[in-house]
């Protein structure tokens, strides 16, 4: 009989837990260096920075087209 290798799927109750521990424990290193709330900024406002251009880009779309 071979070594039983753990197999860190998603899809299992095991590798669903295995990645649950790991990305909670990368969360509470963000969280108590400080990093964490810096990073859900700029998420924020990368998203909100991603909208803007798209919707100014469909407006000057529509006004450059409509002359």
């Amino acid at each position: 009989m071979g070594k039983f290798i753990p197999d860190p799927q998603i899809g299992t109750l095991g590798g669903t837990l295995m990645w649950f521990f790991g990305i909670s424990l990368i969360v509470v290193f963000l969280f108590t260096t400080g990093v964490l709330p810096v990073l859900i900024w700029a998420v924020v406002w990368g998203a909100i920075l991603i909208v803007l251009y798209f919707a100014l880009a469909r407006l000057l779309f529509r006004l450059k087209r409509g002359k």
